[in-house]
């Protein structure tokens, strides 16, 4: 998983692209407070669930790299406009499954 990123992470940067990142997904909130069966009581969230950045990704090093990104799912957002959605470029690293990442 992490040599896929790296791969991602350099198409975008040789092609001057926003790298779309991958959608993880969760069994355990990551939290900064005393969870109890990886989750908050009562909890509405059903697991496994699509995790926030910060749960997976040191952001502040991403930001360091100085190549453009966005979170999973938004070129698929319904916020997003026609021409960015239009500009997007599905890209599949080789042994990724078909929900691989998109560079807009």
């Amino acid at each position: 998983c992490h040599r896929r990123q790296l791969a991602l992470l350099a198409l975008a940067r040789a092609l001057r692209r926003t790298l779309e990142l991958p959608s993880m997904h969760c069994s355990c909130d990551k939290t900064f407070m005393v969870a109890w069966n990886c989750s908050y009581w009562p909890s509405a969230v059903a697991r496994p669930f699509r995790c926030p950045l910060d749960h997976v990704y040191n952001l502040p090093a991403w930001e360091s790299l100085q190549v453009p990104f966005r979170e999973p799912g938004f070129a698929d957002s319904a916020a997003v406009g026609g021409a960015v959605r239009g500009g997007a470029v599905r890209v599949h690293v080789c042994g990724a499954r078909a929900s691989a990442p998109t560079a807009s």
